[in-house]
């Protein structure tokens, strides 16, 4: 049987049009596809196509001092690299584009042609532009890769100066969905640690709004409004205001140390699951032992599933009877008892969070039938979800 020859200029060209980013392919180091709205010689890529010969990885990219971006996917078994880019959330200014004119060994004269080329590429924030690489990846090289992923296996940084930027019209901003950003805060409310871990997989929604005049101070400033958010969220879950503040405090301090946009993204990642390792712990009860802490954290990871003292004792592989009987003597509550007010808590959470109608949070959380939620609920909160529901839709109005 016969092997079909992958088409890497269509694919080019495609990729080009549905993205609106430069894209190249190279065949032994040769360039035979090239796409780009705008034409600017020599090649932008000229920059960084020194680095990535020697790379392992199928899949990375390069960012420069300057936070320009540059996708970098191999293709071994054909000799194919792709090179993707250059882009970023804010396009470089005229001091920028100077000091790459000089980069590129042009003269000063061709300052306009640059300004030219960059005024038509098409900007994407760092997470979205890592997105497209991991997809093409996995149509290329059958390597499923996520966001997270790259980033920490990617540190290839281009060294040239960094000056300012100019800031972009306000008008071509295009903000984080606000439901996203309300069920990312949800779970660090609520202490949800693998909804958290699953959430670093998940292709970014949105982007954040200009708020700097150069790309580094940008990822700097969006990170401060993210503490900001983090830090409130903790405490609405219970971590006291002091705590929470300090915490922000100390992780902007970190940011502000930091020269890459990679490592303002791995330190936002990891205060998102500082936080809500924080609360986890909380809601686990400081003065439990392990085995309570053990019991409630497998609880909280696995909110969604039905869950039975037994399933629980397995997991811990541990005797049922002497399970049930010390977690009752350490906290005075039954599994059972927890395992309910634990699922009573997310429910709240997904009727705050979410327009999911009630028998889908029902079936969610394994319930047996909706009118049995309904019965728990009313148990638990005085009132049924869906005049929990009202009561928080007039609150928040």
């Amino acid at each position: 049987m016969t092997s079909i020859q992958f088409d890497y200029n269509y694919l080019c060209q495609g990729l080009g049009h549905l993205t609106g980013l430069e894209t190249r392919v190279y065949k032994d180091e040769e360039l035979i596809e090239h796409y780009s709205h705008y034409d600017f010689t020599p090649d932008i890529a000229g920059l960084i196509f020194h680095e990535i010969q020697s790379k392992a990885e199928n899949a990375y990219y390069i960012e420069t001092d300057d936070l320009l971006l540059f996708g970098i996917i191999h293709v071994k078994k054909d000799n194919i690299t792709l090179i993707i880019g250059p882009t970023a959330q804010i396009r470089p200014g005229k001091q920028e584009t100077v000091t790459i004119l000089y980069m590129l060994g042009e003269s000063y004269k061709r300052l306009p042609m640059l300004q030219e080329y960059f005024s038509n590429m098409v900007p994407y924030p760092f997470e979205n532009f890592l997105e497209i690489i991991c997809f093409v990846n996995y149509a290329l090289n059958e390597e499923k890769l996520t966001v997270s992923h790259l980033i920490q296996k990617s540190n290839y940084i281009t060294s040239f100066p960094q000056e300012n930027r100019k800031a972009e019209s306000s008008q071509e901003v295009l903000h984080n969905t606000y439901q996203m950003e309300k069920q990312m805060l949800s779970y660090v409310t609520t202490g949800n640690v693998e909804a958290i871990q699953a959430f670093f997989t998940k292709p970014p929604s949105g982007r954040a709004g200009y708020l700097a005049h150069n790309e580094l101070r940008q990822r700097k400033n969006t990170f401060i409004c993210a503490a900001t958010l983090l830090s409130r969220a903790a405490i609405s879950g219970g971590l006291p205001p002091e705590t929470a503040f300090a915490l922000s405090d100390i992780y902007i301090q970190k940011a502000e140390l930091l020269k890459t946009g990679r490592d303002i993204t791995i330190l936002n990642m990891d205060m998102l699951l500082d936080y809500t390792k924080r609360v986890e712990a909380l809601k686990c009860g400081a003065d439990n032992s392990r085995l309570a802490k053990d019991v409630m954290r497998y609880v909280l990871r696995n909110i969604h599933k039905k869950l039975s003292a037994s399933d629980i004792a397995n997991a811990l592989n541990m005797n049922r009877s002497y399970l049930c009987e010390r977690f009752k003597l350490e906290t005075g509550n039954t599994i059972g008892d927890f395992i309910l007010s634990a699922k009573m808590d997310e429910a709240k959470r997904m009727l705050k969070m979410s327009d999911l109608p009630i028998a889908h949070i029902s079936d969610y959380l394994s319930f047996s039938s909706q009118s049995y939620f309904q019965t728990v609920f009313k148990k638990f909160e005085g009132c049924t979800p869906k005049e929990y529901r009202s009561k928080i839709q007039m609150t928040d109005s």
